[in-house]
């Protein structure tokens, strides 16, 4: 059985990117995580900036550096098993307590 995850070299599958596509005509977003990726596929690159175009926050969890580096607001040099569960975390424990 095949996880459910794109590997090195793949595109994702056309469903997949008229999804993102769908959900970015409705305006950028206040929070972006990038993570695991070499940003070698030029749409990743687009979404991430068309998604924090009004001043969102752009985070990339890479233990390299991409080609969104320059643009990322927190860089995370880290294995993404690694980095993630921190970053959810730091997330929840910044929720508003009801």
């Amino acid at each position: 059985m095949r996880p459910g995850v794109v590997w090195f070299g793949e595109e994702l599958p056309w469903g997949e990117l008229q999804r993102v596509e769908n959900y970015l005509e409705d305006g950028p977003c206040d929070f972006v995580i990038v993570a695991g990726t070499t940003t070698t596929f030029g749409y990743i690159v687009d979404w991430a900036l068309r998604a924090t175009a009004s001043d969102g926050e752009l985070i990339e969890v890479n233990p390299a550096e991409t080609p969104l580096s320059e643009f990322a607001t927190q860089r995370m040099r880290e294995p993404a098993a690694i980095a993630l569960p921190r970053l959810v975390d730091q997330l929840i424990a910044q929720l508003p307590k009801l």
